[in-house]
C-alpha cells in the first residue's frame, strides 16, 4: 500500500507483537498474533515503534511507512499480509 514516508502504521487489531526484525528483503517487519488464528505482518517499515511481546490495539501505531529492504529507493509503501491458520488470505 502505498503512502507518504512516516505515514503511522496501525495494528489491524488487537494482538500480541510476537517478532520484531530487519532483513535485506522485507527491511524492518513486524508480525502480530491475533485472535482467532489470525496473524499480521507489516513490511518495508521506515521506524518500528513496538517489541516483541507488547499488546497493541487498533489505535497502536507500530511502525511508519517507508522503503526498508529491497524497497530501497522505491515509492515508500506498506507491504501488508494477513494469514488464518497460516495460510495467506485476502486482506
Amino acid at each position: 500500500m502505498r503512502a507518504p514516508a512516516g505515514t503511522p502504521i496501525y495494528s489491524m487489531a488487537p494482538g500480541v507483537v510476537t517478532r520484531v526484525s530487519s532483513s535485506r528483503v522485507g527491511g524492518n517487519t513486524i508480525n502480530i498474533q491475533h485472535a482467532n488464528g489470525l496473524r499480521t505482518y507489516y513490511a518495508h517499515c521506515s521506524t518500528v515503534k513496538v517489541h516483541e511481546g507488547d499488546k497493541v490495539n487498533n489505535n497502536t501505531v507500530i511502525a511508519t511507512v517507508g522503503d526498508s529492504g529491497n524497497a530501497k529507493g522505491t515509492v515508500p509503501h506498506l507491504h501488508f499480509q494477513v494469514w488464518k491458520d497460516n495460510q495467506i488470505q485476502d486482506p
